[in-house]
C-alpha cells in the first residue's frame, strides 16, 4: 500500500491510502499531463481495472481527489505499525541544525536533538492489515490535528522523555534514543546542500563582520519499531517540518510546556551566550547528536548494538542534490511560492496609486486614516457616475451593496440587516439616539475607554446613564463592568491607536451573562480592514464600519440583528425593518457601488491562494453563504499573513532597539496579543525628546506619510498616559500599515527611525 499526502494540509486532511482496489481513481485522464504519454496512461488505467479515460486534453473530472496546483508527496506505507494502546502512533521529535559562520573560515555545523517530544496517536484501535478499510483516517492517521475532533476518543498529547524511556524496561521507545540521534544526524548531513549559508564574500578574518549563528529548527515525525527476532530498533522516517508547525499543540499545558522548553533551550543555550559572554549556556533538554564518526558527547547513550549500519552520508547527499535539482527545475515552471511578499505584490498591482505613484519614494503609512482604493472599487464608482437612474440602477446598486456589506462582515443570517449613512460617526450617533429611548431610571450604558470619540460623545450625552470603563489591558477588554442595570455595552473591536484586537465575543457573552437583554454596539472601523468580523459568531447586535478606511469610498456601513433593529422602531414605523428611518435622505449610490467593489476586491485577495475557481465563482455570486464565508476567511488569512510580516520588525525596532528613547503606545500585554494573532499593524509611539509632530515631519522628508496627534481618541490616550505616568504627553506618532505595505517599505521606515533617533 502507498500513501499520498497533500504537502499543504499538514496531516489535517489531504491524506489518501492507495491499494490495488482504488489506485486507478488517482490517475489523471489521458492527456491531462502535457509531458506524459497518453497511450501509456491508458494502459496503466486498464491494468488497474479502470474504465477508459476521456479524450486527450480533457480536464481532471470534478470528482478527482487531487487539486491541480498543489504539491503532493507519495511514499510507501510504513509497516509494521507502531502501536500504543492498540492504536497506531508515531513519534514527534525536535531537531536543530546549527550553522556557525565566522569571517574567513568554512561554516561549522552541528546537529542537536531534544530529549522531549510527543507520541501522536490515532483515535481508534488499529484493525490490522487484514482490514479492507484503507481509506479510514481514524485507523491509519496518527497526526493529532487530523483525529482530535472526537474528544471521547482523543488520547491527547502524550509527552515523551526519550532518555527516560530509553532506560525503562519494556517501554515501546526503549533503545530508540541512540537510533534517533543517528537518524537525525544523517538527515542533517544529507540536506546540507540545500541549507548552504555563508557570510558575504568580502568578509575576511580581519573584517568587522561578526560571527553569525543560524538555526534550522525541525519537527520530525518517525515510526519506531523493534524487530522481535533480533531486538534491533528501527526508525522509519515519515516527514519533516522546518520550522515545526505549532498549530498541532492543541493548547494543552503539557504540550505547550514542551514547546516552551524547546525554544527556551535555543535562547538560553545559543542566543543569550552569543549576546552576553558572561551568560552560561543552558541547553535545557537539547543534546548534540551522535554522528557516526563522533564520540558520545557526555549524556548521550552509547551507539546502538553491533550490526547497525549507519547511512552513507556521501551517497545521501548526492542523491538529495540530484532530487533537489530535478524538483527546482519542475517548480520553476509553476507560479511564485505563496508568501507575504507575494500577497503585497499582487495586491499592489490592483491599485492605481501603486502603479503610478505620485513619487517613486513615497511610502503610505497612514492607512488607519483612510486606505488607498483598488481598481474594482474605482471602476464601479466611475460606472455608477456615468449613468444615473434612481428607481432602477440606484435601487439595484443599493440592494447589491447591502449584500456585499453583509458578506464582508460575515452577517450571513437572512434576518440580518445592513444600512448606510454618511459616515460611521453619523450611524453611531443614530444608534445612541434610538437606544437612549430604551433607558429608564437606574439603567446605565457601559462605554469602553478605548473607543474613538465618535463612539463616546453620543453615549455621554445620555447623561447620568453613562458608565465609564477604563480598559487597562487587551485581556481586560473581555470583562466589561456590567451589572443587572446595564442595558447597552459600547466598545471597539480595536482601538485606532493602541492596535490590539479585543475579544468582542467574550465581552458580549460576559455582558449577557449578567444582563441578558443588554444591547452590544461595536465600532469595527479600525478592525475591519485587517480581520474578518464574522458578525454571525460575535454575539453582538450592531457592528459599524467606515468604508473609506476599508479600501472603499466615503460611506458608513452598519450591520445589525433584525430583532434589535425592530426594538428601536417607534410606533407606526412598521413591523418589518424600516430602512427609511435608518437611512435619512438619499443614500450615496456611487458609494454603494464602491462598497460592492470592496467585496470584489476581497474576492481577488482570496484568489491569490485559492485553488478552486468554481468555489470562488460561487462566492462572488454571493448566494452560497458557506462559499462566501470560506472566501472571506481565505482573503483575511492572506491579509494577516502579509501584515504580520510587515508589522513585527517595526514593533521589535521600537520595543528593543530604541527602548531607551521610544515607547510604544499600546497595552501592557501587547506581546501576548501578537502571539495570539490579536496585534494589528497599527503602531503608535512617543519619543522621549523629539515631539511627535516633528517626527512626522522628518518622516515626510524621507517620503514616509504618517500622522501624529490624538486621532480623535483623546480619552483613550489620556488613560494610557496616566497609567504610564507620561505627564507631558502631547500626542503620539502613528504608523498604520496594511497588507499592501511591503517588507522593503518597512525597512525604509526602520532606517528612518534610526536616523531620527540620532538627531
Amino acid at each position: 500500500m502507498w500513501v499520498i499526502k497533500d504537502s499543504m494540509a499538514n496531516g489535517a486532511g489531504g491524506i489518501w491510502f492507495l491499494s490495488p482496489s482504488n489506485a486507478a481513481d488517482f490517475l489523471p485522464p489521458p492527456g491531462d499531463d502535457p509531458e506524459g504519454d497518453s497511450g501509456a496512461d491508458e494502459k496503466k488505467r486498464a491494468d488497474l481495472g479502470a474504465s477508459p479515460g476521456a479524450s486527450p486534453g480533457a480536464s481532471r473530472p470534478p470528482s478527482h481527489p487531487l487539486i491541480g496546483d498543489h504539491e503532493y508527496v507519495v511514499q510507501r506505507y510504513s509497516a509494521p505499525a507502531m502501536l500504543y494502546r492498540e492504536r497506531k502512533a508515531h513519534v514527534r521529535i525536535y531537531g536543530l541544525v546549527v550553522h556557525e559562520l565566522r569571517p574567513g573560515a568554512p561554516p561549522s555545523r552541528a546537529a542537536y536533538l531534544n530529549a522531549l517530544g510527543f507520541l501522536h496517536v490515532a483515535n481508534v484501535p488499529f484493525k490490522g492489515y487484514e482490514s479492507s478499510d484503507h481509506a479510514d483516517q481514524q485507523l491509519h492517521v496518527s497526526n493529532c490535528c487530523a483525529n482530535s475532533g472526537d474528544k471521547d476518543q482523543f488520547l491527547g498529547e502524550i509527552v515523551v522523555d526519550f532518555l527516560e524511556a530509553d532506560r525503562t524496561e519494556g517501554d515501546i521507545l526503549q533503545g530508540a534514543w541512540g537510533q534517533l540521534n543517528q537518524t537525525f544526524a544523517a538527515y542533517a548531513a544529507s540536506v546540507l546542500p540545500f541549507t548552504d549559508v555563508s557570510l558575504p564574500p568580502k568578509a575576511s578574518p580581519d573584517s568587522s563582520v561578526p560571527p553569525v549563528t543560524l538555526f534550522d529548527y525541525c519537527g520530525v515525525d518517525v515510526i519506531v519499531t523493534r524487530c522481535p527476532a533480533t531486538g534491533r530498533t528501527n526508525v522509519d522516517f515519515l516527514e519533516i517540518n522546518a520550522p515545526p508547525s505549532q498549530d498541532t499543540a492543541t493548547g494543552l499545558p503539557r504540550a505547550e510546556a514542551v514547546h516552551d522548553n524547546s525554544v527556551g533551550g535555543i535562547l538560553t543555550g545559543f542566543v543569550l551566550p552569543a549576546l552576553s559572554p558572561s551568560a552560561h549556556p543552558d541547553y535545557k533538554t537539547w543534546h548534540k547528536c551522535l554522528a557516526p564518526h563522533d564520540p558520545p558527547p557526555g549524556p548521550l547513550p552509547p551507539p546502538p548494538a553491533a550490526g547497525y549500519t549507519p547511512l552513507n552520508l556521501n551517497k545521501s547527499t548526492s542523491v538529495n542534490r540530484l532530487k533537489f535539482g530535478m524538483f527546482r527545475k519542475r517548480v520553476s515552471r509553476k507560479p511564485p511560492l505563496f508568501s507575504p511578499g507575494y500577497v503585497a505584490s499582487r495586491a499592489r498591482s490592483l491599485f492605481a496609486y501603486f502603479r503610478d505613484p505620485p513619487s517613486p519614494r513615497e511610502i503610505f503609512a497612514e492607512n488607519a486614516g483612510g486606505s488607498q482604493v483598488p481598481a474594482p472599487v474605482a471602476d464601479l464608482v466611475a460606472a455608477s457616475l456615468s449613468r444615473r437612474w434612481r428607481d432602477g440602477i440606484g435601487a439595484e446598486t443599493k440592494a447589491a451593496a447591502r449584500e456585499s456589506l453583509k458578506n464582508l462582515l460575515g452577517a450571513y443570517e437572512p434576518s440580518h440587516c445592513a444600512v448606510f449613512g454618511a459616515n460611521a460617526s453619523c450611524l453611531l450617533s443614530l444608534l445612541a439616539e434610538k437606544l437612549g429611548g430604551l433607558l429608564s431610571s437606574g439603567h446605565n450604558v457601559v462605554v469602553s475607554s478605548s473607543n474613538h470619540e465618535a463612539n463616546v460623545k453620543p453615549w455621554r450625552a445620555l447623561g447620568a446613564a453613562f458608565k465609564w470603563w477604563d480598559v487597562s489591558s487587551c485581556k481586560s477588554a473581555a470583562s466589561p463592568p456590567v451589572d443587572e442595570n446595564t442595558k447597552i455595552l459600547v466598545l471597539p473591536h480595536c482601538s485606532n491607536v493602541l492596535g490590539c484586537l479585543y475579544d468582542v465575543r467574550a465581552a458580549a457573552a460576559a455582558a449577557r451573562a449578567v444582563s441578558p437583554d443588554c444591547i452590544v454596539v461595536v465600532d469595527g472601523v479600525t478592525a475591519a480592514p485587517h480581520r474578518f468580523a464574522d458578525f454571525d459568531s460575535l454575539g453582538v447586535d450592531f457592528y459599524v464600519v467606515s468604508m473609506h478606511k476599508f479600501f472603499g469610498p466615503h460611506l458608513g456601513g452598519l450591520v445589525g440583528r433584525e430583532a434589535a433593529m425592530k426594538r428601536l422602531q417607534g410606533e407606526g414605523e412598521g413591523e418589518e425593518v424600516n430602512y427609511r428611518i435608518w437611512e435619512r435622505g438619499t443614500v450615496n449610490f456611487e458609494a454603494c457601488a464602491g462598497t460592492t467593489g470592496v467585496y470584489d476586491y476581497f474576492a481577488k485577495l482570496a484568489s491569490f491562494s485559492s485553488s478552486s475557481d468554481k468555489a470562488a465563482a460561487a462566492a462572488v455570486d454571493g448566494t452560497d453563504k458557506k462559499a462566501v464565508k470560506r472566501l472571506m476567511e481565505e482573503a483575511y488569512y492572506n491579509v494577516e499573513l502579509a501584515e504580520a510580516a510587515a508589522v513585527l520588525p517595526l514593533l521589535n525596532k521600537i520595543r528593543y532597539q530604541h527602548q531607551e528613547s521610544m515607547k510604544l503606545v499600546t497595552h501592557p500585554d501587547d506581546r501576548e496579543a501578537f502571539l495570539e494573532r490579536r496585534r494589528l499593524p497599527i503602531v503608535s509611539f512617543v519619543h522621549r525628546t523629539v515631539p511627535s509632530d516633528r517626527i512626522v515631519e522628518l518622516l515626510k522628508e524621507r517620503g514616509i506619510i504618517a500622522r501624529a496627534g490624538y486621532f480623535l481618541s483623546e480619552d483613550c490616550l489620556d488613560s494610557w498616559a496616566r497609567r504610564e505616568g507620561a505627564v507631558e504627553f502631547q500626542g503620539a506618532v502613528r504608523i498604520s500599515l496594511c497588507h499592501y505595505n511591503t517588507e522593503e517599505e518597512v525597512g525604509v521606515v526602520l532606517r528612518a527611525l534610526d536616523e531620527i533617533d540620532k538627531l
